[in-house]
């Protein structure tokens, strides 16, 4: 195999499939990349698998002689960024068991492993929705905060996708709290529930890419590709997405409107003051609702707080327990200046959305005071 590329397009690609290999894993050639050059192509494919994700990123190059081989993922990348940022093109070729890579005086090698012994990969569904990497990558990002991270829990640790009617939702919950949105999308339709370890993988491919995505999912396995450069494709966990409609409150008598700024800067000073040293999770703090103003109020081990904002509120005085992070994600995830918050009574769920629309909705637990 020789081929010559660019060092930067060279470098992402490196990356992008490295981050999914497992240094770790029982299968030691998982912590390989592969590389491979076709005859008759101009591009490289480099691929990364864990066996439950795996990044195929493609890499426009000269192609001198096809091949393929395995190397060490984590040093190819580190390779990769030693090299000169203004050597030029990169030359890569196989020298006997070595990748031999220079980049104008700099030469760099690494020891190089049959491609024969990379484990079969599954094959890709078809990908029939058709919408912006920037619309995709707002969406999981958006929800992302509120999806659990313990994989004994499958329904729970995961974006769930939904993509019909030129519509795309995504939403995630972890049993305390719920957040989704949506945004638009070209014809097509399909749903899946996204594994929190394949989220990752997908929102590096996304950023890197500011064109067109195509998605898509079967039974078994989902797929994304960003143009003709990175596809991304991850085993789904089989686990059904708990029936998040139920969760949401519909019939909310009160609603106070406020600046999402200031209210965020008062949660969290309340974080700061509700900590109790020695665990893991912060204590409660208080919001009470009053007409025109709202007080957020703390006391833990290192001290007490208290903050009044100025709002739109003109109903009854309710006061309601929270976990200060819980709704310090909720407030992040919005982007208007100002937010809309429903409620019933103190121990009822709020519900976070824009002051002007519902496209995002963040549905937060209360949480008993302790006192």
């Amino acid at each position: 195999m020789k081929f010559t590329t660019t060092r930067k397009a060279l470098l992402n690609a490196v990356a992008q499939a490295a981050a999914v290999t497992d240094a770790k894993a029982s299968l030691t050639v998982l912590a390989n990349v592969k590389l491979e050059a076709n005859a008759g192509e101009d591009v490289i494919a480099i691929t990364g698998t864990d066996t439950y994700t795996t990044v195929t990123a493609l890499v426009t190059a000269t192609i001198d002689k096809p091949g393929s081989c395995l190397v060490d993922a984590k040093t190819l990348r580190d390779i990769c960024g030693s090299l000169p940022e203004h050597g030029g093109d990169v030359h890569a070729e196989i020298e006997l068991t070595k990748l031999t890579l220079r980049c104008g005086k700099a030469r760099r090698t690494i020891a190089a492993l049959d491609a024969e012994d990379y484990p079969m990969l599954a094959k890709e569904p078809e990908c029939p929705v058709t919408l912006a990497s920037e619309a995709l990558l707002r969406a999981i990002s958006t929800v992302e905060h509120a999806m659990s991270m313990d994989e004994t829990r499958p329904m729970l640790a995961g974006v769930m996708l939904v993509c019909a009617d030129g519509k795309v939702a995504a939403k995630t919950t972890d049993g305390h709290r719920l957040t989704q949105t949506e945004g638009a999308c070209e014809a097509g339709a399909f749903e899946c529930l996204l594994p929190s370890r394949g989220v990752a993988a997908m929102k590096r491919a996304l950023a890197e890419h500011d064109g067109i995505t195509k998605i898509g999912a079967d039974a078994s396995h989902a797929t994304m590709r960003c143009g003709d450069i990175t596809t991304t494709t991850m085993r789904l966990a089989g686990a059904v997405f708990p029936p998040s409609e139920k969760v949401i409150p519909r019939n909310h008598p009160h609603v106070a409107r406020v600046s999402r700024t200031m209210l965020l800067d008062a949660v969290r000073g309340a974080r700061v003051t509700a900590k109790q040293e020695g665990k893991e999770q912060s204590d409660a703090m208080a919001i009470t609702f009053a007409p025109g103003e709202i007080r957020v109020e703390a006391q833990g081990a290192r001290g007490e707080s208290s903050d009044v904002v100025d709002c739109d509120y003109a109903g009854k005085v309710v006061s309601i327990g929270f976990q200060p992070k819980y709704l310090i994600d909720a407030l992040s995830c919005m982007a208007a200046d100002e937010v809309a918050i429903a409620f019933c009574g103190p121990l009822d769920p709020i519900l976070v959305t824009p002051a002007l629309t519902n496209e995002t909705q963040a549905v937060v637990m209360p949480q008993r005071m302790t006192r």
